[in-house]
């Protein structure tokens, strides 16, 4: 008797977990793709322009978009009614979804102050890199608004690194591609970095961590970016800027859709400012980005909105 309540009790317990199991396995949160590259975009990467990898190809071609105005406005309302954007950015792809010229202006009032065209001719290679050709449209515009955006060269592809110069500063921009060479020594004897060099592990299109090195071990200004269990996804990305840390964590809502982003501003582990920036939607695509910012005693925070626009 006592081994029939024994086993009938284990095959509970058994079948117990096995539905926990699959209770798990139907609630684990699923990542949905999106059309804006979260790794590229609103952060300094974006004003690389020898990587045009700012939006996803494959929903950039599903949805047949042919272009996206991107507007940047500097007022602190959650309207842009009325309003002036500071900054705009057209991009313009082709059929296949690649990006094919990108159109930057900044304004003041009415006026535009700066214009860039950056053209490309050919397609990306398989690491999301592109040549670029670039012009001014105005030829009294501030340069400061110009070296904004650098434009590099592809110097050396190997199976352990690639290699690619700023064509303005000289400066280097190393890829290490695998994990078995990301050891500060195995960095030094194969690339050997000035301090004005910058250090990616990963590739251009995922990147682990990105940052700058002096005597062989001592980094600064590094970035590390955080992934979900597929690898796909990002879902946390941690700038350190000495004294300064910002950790910014993405947010997915419960269809796994991405909703936004917040940005923490600590120094040390005193917190400072809190940035949370929302994304709102129409159509299944995102045509607005709501920042409201706080620091640490505020009551009210400062609103600050991105608008995108898309034409078929």
């Amino acid at each position: 008797m006592k081994y029939i309540f024994y086993s009938f009790f284990i095959l509970l317990l058994f079948s117990c977990s096995e539905g926990e199991e699959k209770t798990l396995r139907l609630t684990k949160k699923k990542y949905q793709p999106f059309i804006i590259n979260l790794a590229q975009t609103f952060s300094e990467n974006e004003t690389n322009m020898s990587f045009p990898t700012w939006f996803a190809d494959s929903l950039i071609k599903e949805n047949k978009v042919r272009k996206i105005t991107h507007y940047i406005y500097p007022h602190t309302s959650n309207t842009s009614e009325e309003s002036i954007p500071k900054e705009s950015k057209i991009y313009s792809f082709n059929e296949e979804g690649e990006v094919q010229k990108v159109e930057i202006a900044q304004f003041y009032e009415y006026i535009t102050v700066g214009s860039l065209v950056f053209d490309y001719s050919a397609k990306k290679d398989q690491y999301g890199y592109s040549p670029v050709s670039f012009k001014r449209q105005d030829k009294d515009m501030d340069s400061d608004f110009e070296e904004q955006y650098a434009i590099y060269k592809k110097v050396e592809y190997s199976e352990k690194f690639l290699v690619y110069q700023n064509e303005e500063s000289g400066d280097y921009l190393f890829y290490m591609l695998h994990r078995k060479n990301w050891g500060a020594l195995s960095v030094d004897s194969i690339l050997s970095p000035t301090p004005s060099d910058r250090i990616i592990f990963g590739s251009p299109k995922k990147r682990v961590k990105s940052y700058q090195v002096e005597n062989t071990v001592n980094e600064f200004n590094a970035i590390e970016y955080s992934y979900d269990k597929s690898k796909r996804y990002p879902v946390e990305i941690t700038s350190e800027h000495f004294p300064f840390r910002t950790k910014r964590t993405i947010e997915y809502d419960e269809n796994g859709l991405c909703s936004g982003f917040i940005d923490s501003t600590f120094s040390g582990t005193k917190y400072l400012t809190r940035r949370h920036s929302q994304f709102v939607y129409q159509d299944g695509l995102p045509v607005k980005l709501v920042h409201e910012s706080k620091s640490n005693n505020a009551e009210q925070g400062f609103i600050q909105i991105e608008e995108f626009e898309y034409y078929y």
